[in-house]
């Protein structure tokens, strides 16, 4: 008897371990299809971006009547070195900072920009390019400015690790305050050249807070391919402003081609519309190179458009002597 109850016992302790494989197995699958639901689903970040990336396309539809009634209203620049025609003849001219240069000149900007809260290296720089520009329309012109319309191109998305051959990037117009440089007898030139500071983070804070770059974007990427060649010229020609300047950060490191090293770089920006004028300022190997290149029928030699380089680095070291004793 107690033989036939233990064979009962081991049958149905076998039909229990049966039934718990055939569930264990019929769960396997269940927790792959999970699992790759789990998979298939966006990463927060990946909601988080495309969020963003349609509330900016929102905002600049939103936006978009606006900034056309202010590009239709601003005035065109009126100055010397704004052109009505290119004659497409040039002239380039470029500034390496040298490696046994006793003043830093981006040192120089990173402090000058510390001097008012929120300024940018661009801040500093467009202040010293400013009193540049002062100077040599002083020299050519009875006329100077108050202000003059400049063209900053800047990258609206961040590259992908897999790089691609295409241009993120979008332009907009600033307004750069002219004003005379620093005057190292003035005893408030130290107060004096935060006023001008001041002013043109001012105009460059309402440019940033503005869908300007998203909206010349938009334009650039989607809404030019609507339009026939024609009617889309009108629409891009750059017809305000006087300077186009680019500023791009570049490598720190210098790199060896077959066992040379590359010790400096200069690039240009071409002209466009009536824009006769492109600068350009470019952070290599820790040290700045500057580059212009501008139409004859508004700078007619090599000479006047290197005296704008080297006024603005002029005024850079002016800076550093302020800054040294403020």
């Amino acid at each position: 008897m107690p033989s036939r109850w233990k064979r009962i016992s081991n049958i149905k302790i076998m039909n229990i371990e049966h039934i718990l494989k055939e569930k264990s197995l019929a769960s396997v699958p269940s927790k792959n299809i999970f699992s790759k639901f789990i998979e298939k689903c966006p990463s927060p970040r990946a909601i988080y971006e495309w969020k963003q990336k349609h509330l900016r396309l929102l905002w600049t539809i939103f936006t978009a009547p606006a900034f056309f009634h202010e590009v239709a209203k601003r005035r065109v620049d009126d100055n010397c070195i704004h052109a009505s025609d290119l004659s497409n003849r040039k002239v380039v001219s470029w500034i390496h900072e040298e490696e046994t240069s006793g003043s830093r000149w981006i040192e120089i900007i990173k402090r000058t920009k510390q001097q008012v809260p929120g300024a940018r290296f661009s801040d500093a720089f467009l202040t010293a390019l400013s009193s540049s520009l002062q100077k040599y329309l002083a020299s050519k012109s009875d006329f100077v400015p108050s202000n003059i319309t400049v063209v900053l191109p800047t990258r609206v998305e961040r590259e992908s690790p897999q790089l691609k051959l295409h241009n993120k990037f979008s332009v907009a117009l600033q307004t750069l305050p002219i004003a005379a440089g620093i005057d190292l007898q003035d005893p408030n030139r130290f107060q004096n050249f935060l006023i001008r500071l001041s002013d043109v983070k001012q105009h460059s804070d309402v440019l940033r807070s503005s869908p300007d770059y998203l909206i010349n974007y938009w334009i650039m990427s989607t809404v030019a391919c609507l339009f026939p060649d024609p009617i889309l010229r009108k629409i891009l020609t750059s017809a305000h402003s006087t300077l186009a300047i680019s500023n791009l950060p570049g490598p720190q490191q210098k790199p060896c081609i077959h066992g040379y090293e590359l010790k400096n770089l200069s690039f240009w920006i071409p002209n466009i519309g009536q824009t006769a004028v492109g600068l350009t300022l470019l952070t290599y190997g820790g040290r700045m190179q500057l580059g212009i290149l501008a139409d004859r029928a508004v700078i007619d030699n090599e000479d006047d458009a290197h005296l704008i380089l080297e006024e603005t680095i002029a005024e850079i070291e002016r800076m550093g002597l302020v800054l040294d004793g403020a």
